[in-house]
Parts: structure tokens; C-alpha cells; sequence
């Protein structure tokens, strides 16, 4: 016992338990230190294994694995399980992610049709040509993932899957109407009742279709060509200074008429509405009964699609579908930038005829930007415009008489016409609108390829093509409905071999008179122009969350401007209409003047500017005052010098000592000093400037910032 109580060990004292009415559990707190009754401590947190320490959580597997799985790409547009609300019960989800950016498109801003918006395809199907894309991998280098983000949204890092949204609703916007494909099926208008009006022609001329491509055959195929140097303009209903024109120019609608402008590939999609698959997006502005249907900038629009309709659509990314075997250029994004490429370039073989056959439009293209190029003295030489001409065309649609609501509809139209088919003197012209359909690798080994089924059964390649393709179809019927064409003329264009997305023959070209095709893909015309009037109707009798309802529409004092979204579900039928702000889709004034501001203070920032001013011997001979003058462009190539431009015999003072100055510009002092001591200045400076130089001369040096 003596032992027990030896002064050398330690004494544990019992802790004090609080009471049991006592709001306090366990022991109570010892105030500030870091010991127990002399022992020494430290707080957890500050050991050194401590970071060895974790706690077993087994409800973050799952998380870890879904998110690594999501940053690989799997699993996109399906939905995962929410936990129910109970269990979320004094939890508070917190948002990290950041605000997605609204996408800017001013309607009325500087033209943007000097960007060639459609030849961006021409050229990424070439960057991919010289090597971009290694066998079953993925795209390459910065160049072609910079040309790849244009294609799909503007600013968008990872190209939208299939079963996406085109643009993400807002939980702000109101949703005027949900409209199902069941509901538009049962709109109609009589397309007799439809009246056309030609307004203006454009264009730089309209070529002949060349008849020799009617006997094309899958044993007498064509190779189709690349045409890199003609540039293909897409310019959008805003942005046409035509319409603007022309819309300046029609009577202000009121009470019952409206005045609708859009071009005849936004129509078209209105049109064929009822037929598509992917998610896709128009922007209708209204001002009073004036409307204006648009696309966003860098809308998935602009690109065709191939297989849209199919059983077997084509996969988002490589590695997808069956076998997970596709290749980088079988997805779906490239297999639509093929297409288009596809369709320009026949559309300029095929009607590549004599320039003396060549139809002169009332006035020329109103896109095309060459002189204004040559003025402002641009580096990359303007391309001329392909010879599609446009059609701006008055289309009439009546209202219905059993809809109390509906409105009488003049729409004004950009349609577009390929070529014109030569017809015997006397007789009217010929209109045609040319397309093709593009052949591309199957999963299915019953499917026989075009170049053996085209031959014994064209019937059969077609049907499966309009079940596969019918949104596109039914759009370029539409398209050529409005544009007044007479014929249609649709090729087959197959891969010259499966592997080679870069290389195509043209095997078949089929003739069709425009309106019978349009019932041999089963498009009702009658329903396509009900479908238009439908959506018109509901823009006009929309009313701002707020207004009386007792208020009567013929008021027509009462002004109104909105904006509203026509929005396509993803792989379901129906679509929708939004009002949204009518900032929406811009910029804020404020981000719009502080890059604007910035843009002016890069544009004004001077730098450094070195003058230097000499003469020259007499002797010095022309030549080399030339070798002088032309070692200028030698300089340029130095990545410090911003600027650099020669003067002769300028005259700078009474005395005429200087006749040469050399004006360089730099971005900094320290540019200007590496510049002096640059190998590439020193050589000319001593093998070209000294041996003329006047010994003695002035020379003079400025610095301006």
C-alpha cells in the first residue's frame, strides 16, 4: 500500500459528472489546457501523423466514383436519384459551380458576315485533313479544339451530348406554352390560300446546273471536289441589311396583321418542327406586331445533321455505341460537319457552268465584303461568294376563320436558289435546289452500301433515308417550297473509302419535281404553314405577367416589345415557348462598355516609338538604298518590333540633313534595348546601313510613350 501511494506515481482524481437534470452531457470541459493532471498534450490537429488519419465515411464511394466518372465523360444526359426530403432536412446545397455566361448576340451591331459563319466547316474538315485526328483517338492540338468549340455554342469547353439541351431553361422564364407534337399535328392552313411575292433578287449570278451529273451511276462515279476559296455566308435575319431594308419599307402592321422576317433555314425548322429529334432553339423578338425569328450565334442550326432519326443515331464521342468501336470522325458532331461541307461543295460542282450562262440578279450579293477588305487593307485576301442567289420573297399566310385570335401573317423571307435548270427559249426558267445525302458507316451487317443497293434498288435507299433523316428533309423541302424552286435535286455521296471522311464520289443524282417530293417524304405542307401561324398566334396573344386581362388586343394605341425562346426538348416530342428578358442572350451594358474600354485603351496604349533620322553618301547607289528600304520587312519578322515602316527624303529641316528615317515601335523600353543588341539588326546594320551611310550625319533618336 506504501508503494501505491509512492510519491513517483502518478494520481488519477476522479472526473465530476454533471447532474442528471443537467442540460451538459459527459464530463465537464477542462478550461484552456492542454494536460491532464500533469501529463503533457497536444492538440490532435498538430500531429504529425494525424494526416494519416481519416474517417471511414462509406457514403462517399459511390460520389468519388460518379464524379470521376463524370469527368470521363460517361454516363451523359441521364438523370442520377435525388435523396428524398427528409434526409436533406438542415441541409443546405451550395452552388460552386459558376454562373453560366450569357451568350452575347446583338442583333444590330457591326455585321458579322465578314467571318464567312458556315466556312468555318470547310476549314476544320481541312485542319483535320492534314493530320489532325490519329486513327481512333481523339481530336488534336489547339488549332482544330478551338475550331471544334465554335461549332457547338459559343464559349462552350465540352460539346453538348445529343440528349442535351441547346441552351439550359432558366428558371426565370416563363413558360408560355408547352406545345406537344400531337397538338401541332392539328394545325393547319390551306396551302392554296398561301400567296408569293418576288421583292428582290441578289447575288453575283446564277449558274446552270450541268446535266451531265443526271447520268452519274455507282459505276460512272464523280469525285467531289473541295472548293476552300469560295466562302458560304449564313448570315442571320438580323444581321441582313436587305431585310432591314425591306422591312423599312412595308407598311407598319396593325390591329389584325403582323409582319414576320426570318430567313428561309429558320422557317424551315419551324416547318419541320414535328419531325425533329435533337434539342434546338429559336429567338422570336417582338416590337408591337412586327416579329423577328432568329438563331443564337453559333446555334447547332447552322450544322446539318445525319441519321437524326434512326434506331441507330450516331455516338456523341469515340468509343460509344455498339462495339464501342467508333472513331473520332464517326461521331456525331463530325459526321454533321461532314455534311455540310458535303452539301456546299455540290452545290458549287454541280452547277459550275459557263460564265456566259450565267443569270445576272438585280443587284449583287449584299454579303460579299471584298472592297470594303481592300480598303481596310485586312491580311487574309477576301474570298469570293459562292453563286447561290437570294430570293427575298413576300409570303402570305390568312388567318384562320374558325380562330377568333388568329392573324393575318406577312412574312418577308430570305430564300436561296442554288442553280437554274436551261430551259428552250420562250419557255419560264427553271429553278432547282440542290442537296445530298452522305453515306456513312453502319453497325448493322444486313445493311448493303450504296454503291451495290443503288443500282437495283433506289426505292428502298430512299425510304430508309427519309425514316432516318426525316428533320433534315423535311427542312430542305420546306426551304425549297419557299424559295419557289421547281426541281429538287438530291444526290448520294459515299465515302471513297469508309475509313476516309475526307474523300467522297458522287454516285447517284435523282431529279423530283419540289411539291411531289414533299408528299413522297410525307411532309403536309398544310400542317408545315399551320405550325408557323400556330406559334405566331401564341407570340401575339401573350401577355406580360401583370397586365389587365380585361384589356382588349385591338387596343391599338398599347404597345408592346418582348423576347421570347421556341426551345425543342431533347428526345421528346414537344417543344416550348419562353418569354424571357430581353437582355437575354446579351451582354449588360456595363461588361459591353468595360470591353469596350479595354479594347480602346489596347488600341491607344502607344508603347515606344525609336526615330532614327540620316543621310546617306552620295555615291550610294539605288539598289542598295532599295536593299535598304526592303530590309524593313527583314525586321518585321523580329517578335519585339510591333511596327516598322521606312521614309525617304523627307526633308526634316532647312539644312536637308536627313533624307531616310526609320520609324520602329515597340511595346517597352526593354523591347528596345534587346532590339538593339538583336543579331538579326546588328547584321543589316553593318553589312547594309554603314556602307552608305554619310560619315558623320546626324542621327536622331525619340522616344515617345
Amino acid at each position: 500500500l506504501e508503494k501505491m501511494t509512492s510519491p513517483h506515481l502518478p494520481i488519477f482524481e476522479p472526473l465530476v459528472l454533471p447532474d442528471a437534470d443537467s442540460e451538459e452531457w459527459g464530463p465537464h470541459q477542462i478550461g484552456g489546457s492542454t494536460s491532464v493532471s500533469g501529463i503533457p498534450g497536444d492538440l490532435i490537429s498538430l500531429v504529425d501523423g494525424y494526416r494519416n488519419v481519416r474517417v471511414c465515411d462509406f457514403s462517399q464511394q459511390g460520389k468519388r466514383i460518379r464524379d470521376m466518372q463524370a469527368a470521363q465523360g460517361y454516363n451523359r444526359g441521364r438523370v442520377s436519384a435525388t435523396p428524398s426530403e427528409e434526409e436533406d432536412k438542415g441541409f443546405q446545397l451550395v452552388d460552386t459551380s459558376s454562373a453560366p455566361r450569357k451568350h452575347h448576340v446583338n442583333k444590330y451591331s457591326q455585321p458579322r458576315w465578314q467571318d464567312h459563319r458556315n466556312n468555318r466547316y470547310q476549314q476544320q474538315h481541312q485542319h483535320q485533313r492534314d493530320g489532325r485526328y490519329q486513327r481512333g483517338g481523339r481530336p488534336g492540338g489547339g488549332r482544330q479544339q478551338s475550331a471544334y468549340q465554335q461549332g457547338w455554342g459559343r464559349g462552350q469547353g465540352v460539346a453538348r451530348g445529343i440528349k442535351d439541351w441547346s441552351v439550359s431553361p432558366n428558371p426565370d422564364w416563363q413558360l408560355v406554352r408547352e406545345l406537344p407534337f400531337t397538338l401541332l399535328a392539328k394545325a393547319h392552313v390551306d396551302p392554296k390560300n398561301v400567296a408569293y411575292e418576288d421583292l428582290v433578287w441578289c447575288g453575283t449570278g446564277l449558274k446552270a446546273y450541268e446535266k451531265t451529273y443526271d447520268r452519274v451511276s455507282p459505276k460512272l462515279t464523280k469525285s467531289l471536289k473541295q472548293y476552300l476559296d469560295i466562302a458560304f455566308y449564313n448570315v442571320s435575319t438580323g444581321q441582313d441589311p436587305v431585310i432591314e431594308q425591306l422591312l423599312t419599307n412595308q407598311p407598319v402592321a396593325k390591329g389584325q396583321n403582323v409582319t414576320v422576317a426570318c430567313t428561309d433555314s429558320v422557317l424551315s425548322v419551324m416547318m419541320a418542327a414535328n419531325r425533329s429529334v435533337y434539342s434546338w432553339d429559336l429567338v422570336i423578338t417582338r416590337l408591337d406586331n412586327t416579329i423577328l425569328i432568329d438563331t443564337r450565334e453559333g446555334s447547332n442550326l447552322d450544322m446539318l445533321t445525319v441519321n437524326e432519326t434512326s434506331s441507330e443515331p450516331p455516338a456523341t464521342h469515340p468509343g460509344e455505341g455498339e462495339g464501342a468501336n467508333t472513331e473520332a470522325f464517326n461521331t456525331v458532331y463530325k459526321v454533321g460537319e461532314e455534311a455540310t461541307c458535303i452539301n456546299q461543295n455540290l452545290t458549287v460542282q454541280a452547277s459550275h457552268g459557263p460564265a456566259d450562262q450565267k443569270k445576272e440578279n438585280e443587284y449583287p450579293n449584299p454579303f460579299d465584303q471584298r472592297d470594303e477588305d481592300e480598303e481596310e487593307e485586312e491580311e487574309d485576301e477576301a474570298l469570293p461568294p459562292s453563286n447561290v442567289a437570294y430570293r427575298y420573297r413576300k409570303v402570305d399566310l390568312p388567318r384562320v376563320p374558325e380562330e377568333s385570335k388568329s392573324r393575318n401573317i406577312s412574312m418577308i423571307v430570305r430564300t436561296e436558289v442554288d442553280a437554274y435548270v436551261p430551259q428552250p427559249e420562250g419557255q419560264e426558267p427553271v429553278y432547282a435546289k440542290i442537296r445530298a445525302l452522305n453515306e456513312i458507316p453502319s453497325t448493322q451487317q444486313q445493311k448493303q452500301p450504296w454503291r451495290s443497293s443503288l443500282e437495283s434498288q433506289k426505292g428502298a435507299v430512299l425510304a430508309t433515308e427519309v425514316h432516318n433523316n426525316a428533320f433534315k428533309l423535311g427542312r430542305w423541302v420546306a426551304s425549297a417550297l419557299l424559295a419557289g424552286t421547281n426541281v429538287f435535286k438530291l444526290g448520294y455521296v459515299t465515302r471513297a473509302r469508309m475509313n476516309d471522311p475526307f474523300h467522297h464520289s458522287l454516285l447517284s443524282v435523282q431529279t423530283y419535281k419540289t411539291e411531289e417530293f414533299a408528299k413522297q417524304i410525307g411532309m403536309n405542307t398544310s400542317n408545315a404553314f399551320g405550325i408557323v401561324q400556330a406559334i405566331v398566334d401564341l407570340v401575339m396573344q401573350y401577355k406580360a405577367p401583370g397586365a389587365d386581362d380585361e384589356e382588349e388586343e385591338e387596343e391599338e394605341g398599347a404597345s408592346f416589345a418582348g423576347k421570347f425562346l421556341l426551345l425543342k426538348e431533347p428526345s421528346k416530342s414537344k417543344i416550348r415557348l419562353y418569354a424571357v428578358p430581353w437582355e437575354e442572350f446579351e451582354e449588360s451594358d456595363g461588361e459591353e462598355e468595360m470591353s469596350e474600354s479595354e479594347d480602346e485603351e489596347e488600341e491607344e496604349m502607344p508603347g515606344i516609338t525609336h526615330m532614327v533620322a540620316f543621310k546617306l553618301k552620295k555615291d550610294a547607289s539605288e539598289e542598295a538604298i532599295q536593299r535598304l528600304m526592303d530590309s524593313c520587312n527583314t525586321l518585321k519578322e523580329i517578335s519585339i518590333v510591333k511596327d516598322i515602316t521606312a521614309h525617304r527624303d523627307l526633308g526634316l529641316d532647312p539644312e536637308r540633313n536627313h533624307d531616310m528615317m526609320f520609324l520602329v515601335k515597340f511595346d517597352s523600353i526593354e523591347d528596345y534595348k534587346a532590339y538593339s543588341t538583336n543579331p538579326v539588326h546588328m547584321e543589316i546594320m553593318r553589312t547594309i546601313l554603314l556602307p552608305i551611310l554619310e560619315p558623320g550625319s546626324r542621327t536622331a533618336l525619340q522616344f515617345d510613350n
